[in-house]
């Protein structure tokens, strides 16, 4: 989920991508990490983006699509099909 600096999400929305690769070395304390998206620059929105070249962002890397309680839970249950 990419929210771009010029494009507040609350008004544009978020754009989604697929991680592609990341760098394995820090670039002032940052990682680079290039992004496949997933439908071009149109947002969960419906908005189009205009592609700008170097767009500042910041990016929620989901790994698991899983609910809250869930990911609270799942420690436990695998603790205690461990102990079983």
């Amino acid at each position: 989920m990419i929210k771009f600096a010029n494009y507040p999400f609350l008004e544009y929305g978020t754009v989604k991508g697929v991680v592609k690769q990341i760098s394995l070395i820090p670039f002032d304390s940052h990682y680079v990490v290039v992004v496949e998206l997933a439908n071009e620059l149109i947002t969960n929105y419906g908005k189009a983006l205009a592609f700008k070249p170097q767009m500042p962002g910041t990016a929620d890397i989901i790994t698991e699509d899983i609910g809250l309680l869930e990911r609270f839970f799942k420690p436990v249950l695998s603790l205690l099909k461990k102990k079983m």
